[in-house]
């Protein structure tokens, strides 16, 4: 339904344009009109939210039925084609509620420009998983709550390195060149 309506907006009320010049005119009087008829949930917002589904997703059988409404919404709302697939299939295979997704989102869990686990032939890599790095680590393993806890526990991990007074953009420039 909500995919349906975006199609309408966009192909019906704004004659296939992405952003019509009166789009927000049309958003606005279409939502008080089906708000009217329908009720709650057809605001200017969520009219907008069914619009960039639309966009995100414009052949309807690319639309997973595992997830929601929600994850969708989310999901729809970053620009980079092959993150909104990757995400949708985490969320799928991890069993991601809502929450789960706009935080690993927020957090750049796709890490995409930096990730360990290259695909052949690919200028840039390709995302990496908890579950590749070691078995039992999880992305909260790692967060802002327990590294003053793991600092105590496991020590300066660059304190050698400080004391031996080695000079870092040295070792770097070195490692570079082999």
């Amino acid at each position: 339904m909500y995919w349906e309506i975006g199609r309408i907006i966009i192909e019906d009320e704004q004659n296939g344009e992405q952003r019509a010049d009166y789009g927000k005119s049309i958003l606005k009087n279409l939502a008080n009109q089906l708000s009217l008829e329908f009720g709650k949930g057809f605001n200017e917002r969520n009219l907008n939210n069914m619009r960039a589904f639309f966009n995100s997703f414009p052949i309807w059988n690319a639309v997973r039925t595992e997830l929601s409404w929600t994850h969708y919404r989310i999901i729809s709302r970053i620009d980079n084609p092959n993150q909104r697939i990757q995400y949708i299939e985490y969320s799928i295979e991890g069993n991601w509620n809502t929450r789960t997704l706009q935080r690993n989102i927020d957090s750049q869990y796709l890490g995409w420009d930096n990730s360990l686990r290259p695909k052949n032939g690919a200028p840039v890599s390709m995302p990496l998983k908890w579950e590749e790095v070691k078995s039992g680590l999880k992305p909260t393993d790692f967060n802002i709550y327990n590294s003053l806890d793991r600092l105590k526990d496991k020590g300066d991990l660059f304190k050698s390195v400080l004391v031996k007074g080695i000079d870092m953009l040295a070792a770097i420039k070195k490692l570079e060149s082999q």
